[in-house]
């Protein structure tokens, strides 16, 4: 998705962690809306629960970065 991107969108995503974090959550889901069923799926559910509820089962705080893709 950020191959897609115009440079300025990136650099405005840079700039601002909460729409960066929002992108990157939009990201994973198309991920795992297209593996479902299959063990590359499961895997990105996992990593999916991961980003949402933070480390530990903790929620997130805000001061943990995203998971890179």
């Amino acid at each position: 998705m950020l191959l897609e991107m115009d440079q300025s969108e990136v650099i405005h995503l840079i700039e601002s962690p909460e729409d960066l974090k929002i992108k990157v959550s939009e990201a994973m889901q198309v991920l795992h809306e297209a593996a479902s069923g299959s063990e590359v799926g499961d895997q990105l559910g996992s990593l999916w629960r991961t980003a949402l509820i933070g480390k530990a089962g903790q929620p997130d705080n805000g001061q943990e970065q995203a998971p890179m893709l």
